[in-house]
């Protein structure tokens, strides 16, 4: 067992020294070998089977890339830059991506780009560049990506390479998707919307924010911060309701943080040389203020470049509103109107962006409509559906404009806050995408109202619009608003006065002071003064210049006829001095000799002696040769001004014809309104008639019924009266028979049949009672069924008690009782029946 146990120790101990031994010889000869391999072609070190080989050869070409622009050859070949930047040595994979990215900064062309994409090298970088656990790696490969999008020279090319990275977000591993939201992010950042869409990034964001892990939620955000600093509030719209409401509120506090840019970090290669040309023909301009006129103006477009609106998708959004809309819309109790308006409005403020294409006119006129609805919240949310219909449509809404402006004026009248501010706001969003003259016929009929509120809203909306104009207010549209804000700064009311002065001092900032000096001179000199402070201190998007008036000669030969005005001034003092017989003084020639025109053309004219003057004749075919063609050409701008004058006159009264045509249309459309009203309340109260006339008729109907009951009933008391009549006739006849039978003969030992009781007779008499007295049956007589054996017993009794008949008046007397009742309670119906007939 010893022996074993040493002979194991022995051959471990020799393994170890030949072990170290080797490493300790063969060491410089491992030097040596990687001093051989340097000698071998570049190509095959690329593809060695030796990871440090690859990586001397990545290290090499990437300074080759760097300095000599003729071994970008190697890489005609893309499958072979697949095949180095997938390396499975990870650090010879950051030095080949390195060496890529020096190529595509030295060596690459825009032509280059479709090609990588379509050899795979994309997918190539995101699948193993992306997913690398070296932070190295990652940050190479996001700048081969940032290249490959600033050489691209097409925005196709662009968005290509932004869906081939975007693929990488349905990976299993999160660590990849995280990785490539980055790259995305780090593109759009420094490129910015201008260069990279957000179309195809947009559907994306939704499935991101519901992924399982954190860190891609994360770089999530950071992409939807840099995109808002672009598009601003467009990304809530297109996003937050595919979010959840806890995401929505983190998004919208990192966006409260976030600062808006319009500036690109980085230039693609096109704007690089677009950008170098300019200089160049900057440097080559040898006008300073010129040089400094066109920077302002590139700073001007710069920040006009990029607009949100035109890289949002559009919406077609008629499809999705409610079925019954226009059925509902219509509705007489306005929580129905308010409701389906409700579900417009939402489908409305979600969407950025409407399709142009569609045809809003059946919906803008229920707008309209609903714009004068007697329920202010319904006015509230249809002024809400025309603000977001205009952002949605921009200039494709002007043809819907002037179907809502008017409405939207009239019904400023509101004094509720919340109801004023939607107004002015769907107002103020017309304004921006259109000009002064396609509002201004609204705002001068709303400040022709008589209602003071009206009035001021008018007056304050037209102030807005000059102060947002762009376009410098022409003759015509000064004269028609003047022509009203004179009135208004002579108004009874002050706020009025207030509003028209500011308005006033708005418009003189953009056109002067000398054209409205005309409609100032009988206002107070309070207000004047008001009217020049609003002037001094307001600011306006447009700056100040004169309104050219109609003696300003036109504007494209300002100098030419200075110059000839000149000319012809010298040629007739000439001409004058030349003339034989002229008065000779010396004033002429020292007034001449301080124009230094005069003093430069006079030697050309005359040169320097007496005999090289001209003749007197010579100079006069010249001046009646300039004169004649000044007063053609004088005559003509005066016709062609009196022509002009003439069709802006024509135009202010088709103004004027149009403003008073949509006061009478809009007076007939209330009147109209007015007229369906009071139909609608003729018609409710017709059916109130007709149903008030069907139940008289099934009353009188059951009158009759029980007249004819009732007639049936007397009939029948009638009748037994007489029954009853006869017989009590016949008892009085039967009793006094009877008490004369008494007197004459023996008493019967049977009583006679014929005989009545008093109870059968009370028994008949009960039954005509009304009050239901005779629902009991009737008991018949003991005495009627008395034996035979007691017959004896009678002989020498009093007559029996039956055959009293004290009782008979009072039960006649009931009876006649109970048919007085009746026959009043008859009267009483018939009288019923007449009154209601």
């Amino acid at each position: 067992m010893f022996l074993i146990f040493f002979y194991s120790l022995s051959h471990y101990l020799l393994t170890l020294s030949l072990f170290t031994l080797s490493h300790y010889f063969f060491a410089p000869r491992s030097f040596t070998n990687m001093e051989e391999y340097s000698h071998l072609p570049l190509e095959e070190r690329l593809v060695h089977s030796v990871w440090k080989v690859r990586l001397q050869a990545y290290d090499e070409l990437a300074t080759q890339f760097a300095q000599d622009s003729s071994s970008f050859d190697i890489f005609s070949n893309f499958d072979l830059i697949k095949t180095i930047i997938t390396d499975a040595n990870v650090v010879a994979q950051e030095a080949a991506i390195g060496c890529f990215s020096t190529y595509l900064q030295h060596g690459a062309s825009s032509q280059t780009i479709p090609r990588l994409r379509s050899a795979g090298v994309v997918s190539a970088l995101g699948e193993k560049g992306l997913s690398s656990s070296r932070a190295g790696t990652k940050a190479k490969t996001i700048d081969c990506l940032i290249f490959m999008v600033e050489l691209a020279g097409k925005s196709s090319d662009i968005d290509d390479v932004v869906e081939d990275v975007l693929a990488f977000t349905s990976a299993k591993l999160p660590k990849l998707v995280a990785a490539s939201v980055n790259a995305v992010t780090s593109i759009v950042d420094s490129f910015g919307c201008v260069v990279v869409s957000p179309k195809p990034i947009v559907p994306f964001i939704p499935k991101l924010f519901a992924h399982a892990d954190r860190n891609v939620r994360a770089e999530a955000t950071k992409l939807c911060v840099v995109l808002y600093q672009w598009l601003g509030d467009a990304v809530s719209t297109m996003i937050f309701s595919d979010l959840k409401p806890v995401q929505q509120k983190d998004l919208t506090k990192a966006f409260d943080n976030a600062e808006r840019t319009t500036t690109q970090k980085r230039l693609t290669r096109k704007q690089q040389l677009e950008q170098q040309q300019k200089e160049e023909t900057n440097a080559n301009t040898a006008n300073e203020p010129h040089q400094e006129d066109d920077k302002g103006n590139d700073d001007i477009n710069m920040d006009d470049a990029f607009d949100a609106f035109d890289v949002i998708p559009p919406v077609e959004v008629l499809s999705k509103f409610p079925s019954n809309f226009y059925q509902q819309i219509q509705s007489s109790q306005w929580k129905e109107r308010k409701e389906i308006l409700d579900e417009v409005h939402t489908i409305l403020e979600k969407t950025a962006r409407l399709e142009p294409s569609d045809d809003y006119t059946d919906f803008v006129r229920v707008l309209s409509k609903c714009l004068k609805d007697s329920n202010i919240i319904v006015v509230q949310l249809a002024a809400n559906c025309v603000e977001y219909l205009a952002k949605g449509l921009r200039e494709g809404f002007s043809k819907y404009r002037s179907m809502v402006l008017d409405q939207l004026v009239e019904r400023t009248k509101e004094r509720k806050a919340s109801v004023s501010e939607a107004l002015n706001t769907a107002l103020d969003t017309i304004i921006q995408f259109s000009s002064l003259s396609d509002v201004l016929s609204a705002c001068i009929s709303g400040m022709n109202s008589k209602v003071p509120l009206v009035k001021i809203s008018s007056t304050n909306y037209l102030c807005r619009c000059l102060l947002s104009t762009k376009e410098p207010v022409q003759e015509s549209e000064v004269s028609t608003i003047m022509s009203v804000g004179q009135k208004l700064l002579a108004d009874s009311q002050e706020p009025v006065r207030q509003s028209a002065t500011q308005m006033v001092g708005t418009l003189m900032k953009l056109t002067g002071q000398r054209p409205l000096k005309p409609y100032l001179e009988k206002v107070d000199d309070n207000r004047k003064a008001k009217v020049m402070k609003v002037y001094e201190t307001v600011q306006v998007n447009l700056k100040p210049t004169a309104v050219p008036t109609k003696n300003q000669p036109p504007p494209n030969q300002p100098q030419r006829s200075s110059l000839n005005t000149r000319d012809i001034t010298s040629s007739d003092s000439t001409r004058k001095l030349a003339l034989p017989g002229g008065p000779r003084s010396s004033i002429p020639s020292k007034r001449g000799a301080t124009s230094p025109a005069k003093r430069e053309e006079k030697p050309n004219l005359y040169g320097r002696g007496f005999a090289s003057r001209p003749l007197p004749s010579a100079s006069i075919p010249k001046l009646d040769s300039v004169v004649p063609e000044l007063s053609r050409e004088a005559s003509f701008s005066q016709k062609d001004r009196e022509e002009l004058e003439k069709l802006r006159k024509e135009k202010e009264s088709w103004a004027k014809e149009k403003v008073s045509l949509v006061h009478s249309q809009e007076r007939l459309s209330l009147e109209k309104d007015q007229l369906s009203q009071q139909l609608e309340i003729l018609r409710q109260q017709k059916q109130s008639a007709t149903r008030d006339s069907e139940n008289a008729a099934l009353l009188l109907k059951q009158k009759d019924s029980q007249i004819i009951r009732l007639n049936s009933d007397l009939e029948t008391a009638k009748l037994k009266i007489r029954d009853l009549d006869q017989t009590v006739e016949m008892m009085r006849l039967q009793q006094t028979s009877t008490q004369s039978h008494f007197s004459h003969s023996p008493v019967s030992p049977y009583p006679l049949n014929t005989r009545l009781t008093s109870g059968e007779l009370s028994t008949r008499v009960h039954r005509l009672s009304i009050d239901g007295e005779n629902d009991t049956p009737p008991v018949p007589s003991p005495q009627r069924f008395r034996s035979p054996q007691k017959v004896t017993d009678t002989t020498n009794i009093p007559p029996p008690r039956e055959l009293d008949f004290s009782t008979n008046d009072d039960s006649w007397s009931h009876a006649a009782e109970i048919t007085s009742q009746l026959k009043a309670r008859i009267e009483k119906m018939k009288a019923t029946r007449r009154g209601i007939s």
